[in-house]
């Protein structure tokens, strides 16, 4: 069977090199479906879950920004944090989403609020790939 590697790294380092059957990331604009022989690309990831394929079996991981070239049937992304269930912290996730919302629902100038909405957006993120069932 025809495999495509992926190599993911975040700013602690590489956290997955693999020979994978499929990829599905989401742009920003679409889902974006990779196989075996994708064309070249280059582009923008958001925060989102990512499903990985081995060997028929998927796997779910939170996925941060960051940018996704694909190139010579190698997929690298390079972003702010990539976590499988087995990687994160749901107690603390769960303290993330509350902070987020109480920033969200101050209206003091001084608060980011586009800050607060990656962050809340990062915190359920999270809480979905944990609570994911298979």
């Amino acid at each position: 069977m025809n495999k495509i590697n992926l190599i993911v790294f975040t700013p602690y380092g590489k956290k997955y090199d693999n020979l994978v059957d499929f990829a599905q990331i989401h742009t920003g604009k679409s889902f974006l479906g990779i196989l075996p022989g994708h064309t070249d690309l280059v582009s923008n990831v958001v925060i989102s879950k990512m499903i990985i394929r081995n060997n028929g079996i998927d796997e779910l991981y939170s996925v941060g920004e960051g940018i996704l070239n694909i190139e010579n049937n190698t997929i690298k992304l390079i972003v702010d944090s990539f976590e499988g269930k087995n990687d994160i912290d749901i107690e603390r996730a769960k303290a993330a989403k509350e902070r987020a919302e109480r920033r969200l629902n101050i209206t003091d100038e001084g608060i980011d609020v586009l800050r607060a909405k990656k962050a809340y957006a990062k915190a359920m993120n999270r809480i979905d790939v944990y609570n994911q069932i298979k």
